[in-house]
């Protein structure tokens, strides 16, 4: 239930809040929103946003976070975990595409990188799934700021 603000590329900031997080692995689970705010906001411009309102739900590596680049704001009093749930995601067999996998990791228990489930399908039933992957930090700025690139920052 931490938020913290992700630096974007082209100026500006943009919200993510970690839903699971394991320091072991240094990978985390987080939602990634929409707003794009013009300086590092505080933890008072998130109390609107809601799971729902995520433009991404990703797996990634946290060392933003860890080095400071991505500014805490601080904790969620009001999260509660089985609200920000750990989706379904969608691994595309990249050999054919009408291939898929659907991949699960565990939501209650502790957080790893290791799926609990994966069920080979029909790829069209993947639609909609947050891809299965893990994006660095890096990576994961550059994402945020081609999906936020063109918004006004507030």
């Amino acid at each position: 239930g931490q938020w913290f603000a992700v630096p974007l590329q082209d100026g500006g900031f943009t919200l993510g809040i970690l839903a699971r997080a394991n320091p072991k692995t240094k990978i985390a689970l987080g939602y990634f929103f929409g707003r794009k705010f013009c300086n590092s906001p505080n933890i008072e411009a998130v109390r609107t946003f809601a799971p729902s309102d995520a433009i991404l739900v990703a797996r990634f590596g946290d060392q933003g976070i860890i080095d400071g680049k991505w500014p805490v704001l601080g904790s969620d009093d009001a999260f509660r975990r089985q609200d920000w749930s750990v989706p379904k995601f969608a691994r595309i067999d990249l050999l054919n595409s009408e291939r898929g996998i659907l991949i699960e990791y565990d939501s209650e228990g502790e957080w790893t990188a290791q799926p609990i489930r994966e069920t080979p399908c029909v790829a069209s039933v993947l639609t909609g799934l947050p891809f299965d992957g893990m994006l660095g930090s890096v990576a994961m700025e550059a994402k945020l700021s081609h999906v936020l690139a063109g918004i006004q920052c507030s």
